[in-house]
């Protein structure tokens, strides 16, 4: 099976995902537990892990976050991560009554020789699908005209941001991590240098958001391998992406994903200072 055609697989995979979580949300309670490390597991995940498997079995090994023995797979030649529904938090704490700027639901990453070459995200709250691929360009799918989570008849808009604001008039998300993101968030506002700085939740609602427009830069330092394709949407709309900007500071296009996977996005005129930044905070 082509790149192409797998692609297309997964975007239909991910709809049915996502239409298969709203229905659960709205006509059942939703059962809650912890995983060993403390972090939030729903019933949803785990029926939303196994609609996506179902479609996607047989085409490609799968890497997903519910299921540890899958791990093994992140050094195959080419495999399909799975989070079954990032945004966990958010639609614990929402479900469908909040749309806006929390939005949740399941991602999909393609991966080849560890290099990231698609990804797929539904947002279930706000009704809209993303779909980027290497070279090719990040595309919005507006679906709040649909009754169902059908994209065949929906236009495709690619996302390209064609300007950005100074850093001082910029907006910043971040992941509230223990590797310092706070600490370097915290300067930059305190000395001026940015207008302000978010948290809304999951990596790849705000991912879309920067793709969107929204918002201007992120600082993740905790992007796991099922997260990270959500970058793509950020660097085919025409931002930076900084993997591991501490160490090695390399762009997208040269990195080799790993498990934990450290990211600074922004505009290009922006990088090498905020990377730069970030350094010399952490290094005090």
């Amino acid at each position: 099976m082509s790149d192409q055609e797998l692609i297309t697989q997964m975007e239909r995979a991910c709809l049915r995902a996502a239409q298969r979580i709203q229905e659960r949300l709205a006509s059942s309670p939703i059962a809650v537990s912890r995983k060993s490390d403390g972090s939030l597991v729903l019933s949803v995940d785990l029926e939303s892990q196994e609609c996506l498997r179902a479609d996607l079995d047989g085409v490609a090994p799968q890497l997903s976050e519910e299921d540890p023995a899958s791990f093994a797979n992140l050094t195959a030649e080419r495999f399909i991560s799975i989070d079954p529904l990032d945004g966990t938090s958010a639609c614990k704490r929402y479900g469908l009554s909040q749309p806006g700027q929390l939005g949740f639901g399941p991602l999909l990453g393609l991966y080849t020789a560890g290099k990231l070459r698609a990804a797929i995200y539904c947002d279930i709250p706000n009704r809209r699908m993303l779909s980027a691929q290497v070279g090719k360009g990040t595309f919005f799918v507006d679906l709040r005209k649909s009754g169902s989570f059908d994209a065949s008849s929906n236009e495709r808009r690619q996302l390209l941001r064609q300007s950005f604001p100074a850093l001082r008039d910029s907006a910043v998300l971040f992941y509230t991590g223990e590797l310092g993101e706070m600490r370097i968030v915290e300067a930059l506002r305190r000395d001026g240098l940015i207008e302000t700085a978010y948290r809304y939740g999951g990596f790849a609602n705000d991912c879309a958001r920067l793709a969107l427009g929204y918002e201007d830069a992120i600082i993740q330092f905790y992007a796991k391998v099922w997260d990270f394709p959500a970058v793509l949407f950020t660097a085919e709309a025409g931002l930076s992406v900084s993997c591991n900007p501490l160490e090695e500071n390399k762009l997208l296009h040269d990195w080799a994903v790993r498990m934990d996977n450290m990211v600074i996005i922004s505009a290009e005129a922006q990088r090498t200072y905020l990377c730069n930044f970030a350094h010399k905070i952490l290094a005090n």
